[in-house]
């Protein structure tokens, strides 16, 4: 384990050994089982009144024999290290929390703690035997445009993870960032060295041919390295050069159907924050490359890493399986396409919320010359190329039904209200359900 994830979990375990310090008298050890027949490869619940108190716990015991056992020879008994946690000797084991192994009794001092014990006594007893893995090294592909959180997410976790990250792009020259951040990289496609994670972020992502450059060292990257992972639309990064044929693949939800209808040969996982066929990861939108990070750093380090790194971070991490924006009900208003409004009406979108089921936008509209008719004209020319059927409508509303992707009927209603105290303002109202 290295020496980052190491303080991790000490700090982890911190609450524990304070919590247990705090305790007044000694307390009872090993969910009050009896130690002798714990060391036999016995469970036994022990008795209260057969207590036998040694070095910062009471034991409790099944019978007087065991007790007697106890006291003859307590360094075979007694939880090992004087109560210390065996993964972490800096902290103070819980007394509830605790593994047997060969025959000795060992505490561990938080749950994380108890889950690696778990899994390798062997390398916390006897750790000068246990070589250190060496680090592994992170290639971040920045370029213009690149989306910030795409990046500096995954950053954050891989570093948490101990990670050896650095940044690559087409040149060393500094570069723009999708809200004008500067960053220079460390390496440019010509000296970047080999590495164990290749993270393709999304953003600005171009569509070059596969005999650009940036693309040619992608392909030769991609089957040079272990793992690779994409966040949001970085997954066109892959799927231009082919690779993504045959393979899952998701990316943020508002070019899940541009995937699916360019690259016909990709599986595109709708329902899927991340999806992971082996080498090659890919994960949805912004935020979910930090999800994508953390699996990748569980199948690589174990999930008691990857759960440490999410906490020390506070990120809420359970794998998001019921946080899927690419079944959200706004699918169906972006396949219909974007609005083609009058010159003069100028649109910005106050709030877009909704669910799997229905979906609520509000729109602040100015318009000059043209009138609220014109914009619901606008809108049912758009719906009417959706191929949606037309139910009702007037000069301030239109309403419209669709078929959803398993079938069930839709509705949606477009409405428009005039502010009375702002000439040329409407308040604009986009209601879609399923029905």
């Amino acid at each position: 384990m290295n020496a980052i994830s190491r303080n991790i979990i000490i700090g982890l375990a911190l609450g524990v050994s304070a919590c247990a310090a705090a305790a007044q008298g000694k307390p009872v050890v090993l969910k009050g089982l009896d130690p002798v027949q714990l060391v036999a490869g016995r469970e036994t619940k022990g008795q209260a009144g057969i207590a036998y108190e040694y070095g910062k716990f009471k034991y409790l015991f099944a019978n007087a024999e065991d007790e007697k056992a106890f006291e003859t020879s307590p360094d075979r008994y007694a939880v090992q290290n004087d109560g210390k946690c065996l993964m972490m000797p800096e902290m103070a084991g819980a007394p509830d929390l605790f593994i047997v192994h060969k025959g000795k009794i060992y505490l561990a001092g938080s749950e994380v703690c108890l889950g690696a014990m778990k899994a390798d006594p062997e390398s916390y007893l006897n750790p000068s035997q246990t070589p250190a893995a060496p680090t592994k090294t992170v290639a971040i592909l920045i370029f213009p445009f690149v989306e910030i959180i795409d990046y500096s997410g995954p950053w954050e976790i891989f570093g948490g993870a101990g990670y050896n990250v650095i940044t690559v792009a087409a040149t060393k020259a500094p570069i723009k960032t999708v809200y004008g951040q500067t960053v220079t990289p460390d390496y440019s496609i010509a000296d970047c060295p080999k590495v164990d994670i290749l993270l393709l972020p999304g953003g600005g992502v171009p569509n070059l041919d596969p005999s650009d450059p940036v693309m040619k060292w992608i392909a030769k990257t991609v089957a040079d390295t272990p793992n690779v992972l994409s966040v949001c639309n970085g997954a066109f990064w892959l799927a231009q050069d082919g690779l993504l044929d045959g393979l899952s693949a998701t990316t943020t939800a508002g070019n899940l159907d541009r995937l699916a209808s360019t690259y016909p040969k990709v599986h595109v996982a709708f329902g899927e924050r991340v999806t992971d066929n082996g080498k090659i990861m890919t994960s949805g939108g912004l935020s979910a490359g930090m999800d994508g990070a953390l699996q990748l750093v569980d199948k690589l380090e174990g999930h008691a890493t990857a759960e440490s790194v999410a906490v020390a971070i506070e990120y809420n991490w359970d794998g998001n399986k019921n946080f899927t924006p690419g079944l959200y009900a706004r699918r169906y208003i972006r396949r219909a396409g974007n609005i083609k409004l009058p010159a003069d009406v100028k649109a910005n979108q106050l709030v877009s919320l909704g669910d799997k089921d229905q979906w609520h936008e509000v729109w602040d509209i100015t318009v000059t010359s043209s009138t609220a008719k014109d914009v619901i004209a606008a809108i049912e020319t758009t719906c009417a190329g959706a191929k949606w059927q037309k139910v009702s409508g007037d000069d301030s509303q239109t309403v419209w039904t669709f078929k959803g992707d398993d079938g069930s009927p839709w509705q949606i209603v477009y409405k428009l209200t005039p502010d009375p105290s702002v000439k040329g303002k409407l308040s604009g109202d986009t209601f879609l359900k399923k029905v």
